[in-house]
């Protein structure tokens, strides 16, 4: 396939993705409305805010880094999958002992063991993550949407039957976690065939990669919290179950217009 070929092909399954996504992820939110609680979803909001700006420094903008560079040896790849998977590690540890102290800024003990719980997800994310970013540098956007379409189908079927069982703001957590788990060990089964992480790691192979990771993390960073603001005033201010009446309709708003 030519690159316009590869391109349009790619904008073809990214668009098939994001709809089936958005639509069961409405969907999800719509039923999840029936059985769970506005102080559920501001809980989860809370969580979704901390993990979402942790996430980004796991990443540390390297994702674009692989695909803005051309060549790319094997000894900065393995030294890369292993600096990911390391962060993941550390910032699992950051958020699971640093939850307390967040419950304390919220007065939300509720908070605690939700985030201790989701917090695992940095490690999981962590095993796949490259291999989604070479899927995109090679535009094999089709693998990815079947991906995440298939993981998005587990997790909204995750979330409806543990809502209905009644585990609360639990079955949002469980569900992400779902999402997870089978979209990287799918991505691990997939790209270890063709790039199998050696154990080395060669700090100065991938100082341009950091560098320019860097960057884009601090951009990436003040983005995100500036779009994060209004969750994070409100949640302390109002409370968590107002927090979560703001939250559900702001998603059911804004998810469409984000596709």
């Amino acid at each position: 396939m030519t690159l316009r070929d590869k391109t349009i092909n790619g904008v073809k399954w990214s668009s098939i993705s994001s709809i089936i996504k958005t639509v069961l992820q409405l969907l999800q939110l719509i039923i999840l409305a029936r059985y769970l609680s506005a102080e559920d979803f501001g809980l989860l909001a809370i969580v979704m805010v901390v993990i979402g700006f942790s996430q980004l420094f796991m990443d540390m903008g390297i994702s674009n880094a692989i695909i803005y560079k051309q060549k790319i040896t094997e000894v900065q790849l393995s030294s890369l999958y292993w600096l990911n998977v390391f962060s993941g590690i550390i910032l699992t540890t950051i958020v699971f002992l640093s939850a307390p102290l967040i419950s304390l800024f919220y007065k939300e003990e509720a908070i605690i063991p939700l985030l201790q719980l989701i917090s695992i997800s940095f490690i999981i994310n962590s095993i796949g993550n490259q291999y989604r970013v070479l899927l995109k540098k090679d535009l094999k956007f089709n693998i990815l949407a079947l991906v995440e379409v298939l993981a998005v189908i587990c997790a909204f079927i995750t979330a409806v039957i543990l809502a209905i069982k009644g585990f609360g703001a639990y079955s949002l957590v469980y569900a992400i976690l779902t999402t997870a788990i089978i979209s990287n060990s799918i991505l691990l089964a997939i790209g270890i065939k063709t790039h199998k992480p050696r154990l080395i790691y060669h700090h100065s192979k991938i100082k341009s990669f950091l560098s320019f990771g860097l960057y884009q993390m601090g951009q990436n960073s003040i983005v995100y919290f500036n779009k994060q603001f209004d969750v994070i005033l409100i949640g302390k201010l109002l409370g968590v179950e107002a927090l979560g009446i703001y939250n559900l309709t702001k998603q059911l708003v804004m998810r469409p217009a984000q596709v």
